[in-house]
């Protein structure tokens, strides 16, 4: 394991501190650790107790406190100021253990340039994103839709896009909702998995109310796609629901 960039460059000791997501021989499950971090920033020892201490070093007591790698949140809005339902990515980053942030679409081709230029490359969290497929992207998401007629979505620009920001792009996002996609049904979800197979990307797909149902977004997708918002409780998932009951009855 390694700190960030910004590691002090003198050893830290952290005492009597339980870990989660990592186990040590040296300890039974959440016994706590005493854990070295080398000036390097790199982890020196995590053993039960550290008696031997380099000059210098930091200690800092955990009292019994757990201790993790750092976390990923797979779902955020973090294009502040660029849409209206974004925050900044201080508000669920770094500050609360999340080191990698990933963004579900808040940018579109169009504006994606200056999520990169503005949020992206100007913080402490590592962010990722998936690009909407919806050139405005949710810009006033709960306003206008990004996803209206054909004219919404660029290919072109879209494909520009992503091969121009490669090292940040990880997906598409299409919000395949009746309320957004009006009467498209499914066909917003089948362009953006048409897109994903060039572009070698996979696809995060928002569902909410009908039209699509969930059944048959399902079929359309394959490893790797991402269904997000699928325990909402609105009237396509109870649909499905009840014809899963009735047929198990």
């Amino acid at each position: 394991m390694t700190m960030s960039e910004n590691a002090p460059s003198t050893p830290l000791l952290l005492r009597a501190v339980r870990p989660i997501g990592f186990e040590s021989a040296a300890a039974p499950a959440d016994a706590p650790l005493d854990i070295l971090i080398g000036a390097d920033g790199r982890v020196a020892a995590c053993v039960s107790s550290i008696n031997a201490i380099p000059p210098q070093t930091r200690i800092i007591d955990g009292d019994g406190a757990w201790i993790s790698p750092s976390w990923t949140d797979l779902h955020t809005h973090v294009w502040y100021g660029g849409t209206d339902i974004s925050i900044k990515p201080a508000l669920c980053g770094v500050a609360r253990g999340v080191t990698t942030l990933v963004d579900a679409g808040s940018a579109g081709e169009a504006n994606f340039h200056g999520m990169r230029e503005w949020i992206i490359d100007r913080v402490d969290e590592e962010i990722f994103a998936f690009l909407n497929i919806g050139s405005i992207g949710l810009v006033a998401c709960n306003r206008i839709s990004e996803l209206s007629t054909m004219n919404d979505i660029d290919v072109d620009r879209i494909a520009a896009t992503v091969d121009a920001h490669r090292d940040r792009i990880i997906g598409l996002k299409v919000r395949a909702s009746g309320v957004i996609s009006k009467g498209w049904d499914l066909a917003p979800l089948k362009l953006a998995k048409k897109l994903g197979r060039v572009l070698k990307l996979p696809v995060m797909v928002h569902v909410g109310e009908p039209l699509p149902l969930y059944d048959d977004m399902l079929g359309l997708l394959d490893d790797g796609d991402i269904i997000t918002h699928c325990f909402n409780g609105k009237c396509g998932v109870a649909i499905i629901s009840g014809l899963s009951r009735g047929t198990m009855d």
